[in-house]
């Protein structure tokens, strides 16, 4: 990703005068050099890693189901990066510290969410 950016940079610069006095490529110009600019940034702060997630799991409300593998979809309330605690729906292996995208609710939202399951006929 850095390489094809670093390429196309050095393709806009010798490029650029060219298309920049036809009006029709300003637009298309500015937007090319902005995205340069910025991966270029992000490259030299180490910005191409995935930032760290901290957690702190607060309450183990309940286990929804379990797979052949041992990941459980649980129900938790969970404090993300120091922040309030939310309610949360994911799938977490069995040692808890690896996880799958999930699903997060402030009360409020839960409380909706209650109102809405307990309106099902089911």
């Amino acid at each position: 990703v850095v390489w094809s950016t670093v390429k196309l940079a050095i393709f806009f610069i010798y490029i650029t005068p060219f298309l920049y006095y036809n009006s029709k490529f300003k637009k298309f110009i500015y937007f090319i050099e902005k995205y340069v600019i910025i991966n270029l940034i992000l490259y030299t702060k180490g910005a191409d890693t995935m930032a760290e997630i901290k957690f702190e799991l607060k309450e183990e409300i309940g286990v929804i189901s379990e797979n052949a593998k041992g990941w459980t979809k649980e129900i938790n309330l969970i404090s993300w990066n120091d922040n309030a605690a939310k309610y949360d729906i994911r799938e977490w292996n069995p040692d808890h510290d690896r996880m799958t995208k999930g699903l997060t609710f402030t009360k409020d939202e839960i409380m909706e969410l209650r109102n809405i399951l307990n309106g099902l006929d089911l």
